[in-house]
């Protein structure tokens, strides 16, 4: 697939499933909020817990869609693909209003690299996905990925 076609792809499925997000006015050095903790900015634990959920609603959506873990191996529940796909559709993502997706931000860059160059005799694809947050058993173990997979919409 040719990154032009990716882009297409991940532009159609971004524009179904969600709004193009606005620039934020607060953005910029010295202006918005500080806050730099995993999840701080909450008022309180049920308000945390609700974000979390609605992150993981939308993980399970873009894996069941093709686009999570792009470059993950297929053995571990990745797609198989070029991993700087992933960098690519996060950047796409960014111009979107998502729910926020930090709560995985360790497991996508952290957990999920390392189980790939130290660990994989040792991780289950349900503990890989698990911990980049798509916990959904749909999603698919196949290479097909954004290509119009068994689980593309």
């Amino acid at each position: 697939m040719s990154p032009a076609d990716f882009r297409e792809r991940a532009l159609e499925f971004l524009c179904a499933n969600s709004v193009v997000g606005a620039a934020s006015s607060e953005s910029g050095w010295g202006r918005g909020d500080d806050s730099v903790g995993l999840l701080d900015g909450y008022p309180d634990r049920a308000a945390e817990a609700a974000a979390v959920e609605r992150a993981r609603e939308w993980r399970r959506c873009v894996y069941d869609n093709g686009f999570g873990w792009l470059g993950g191996p297929v053995h571990l529940g990745g797609a198989g693909l070029d991993p700087a796909l992933d960098e690519e559709y996060r950047l796409l993502e960014a111009g979107f209003d998502v729910p926020d997706q930090q709560p995985f931000g360790t497991g996508i860059r952290l957990v999920a690299p390392a189980v790939v160059a130290h660990g994989e005799a040792a991780c289950s694809v349900g503990s890989c996905r698990e911990s980049i947050g798509a916990t959904s058993s749909a999603v698919s173990s196949s290479a097909s990925g954004p290509v119009g997979g068994e689980h593309a919409r």
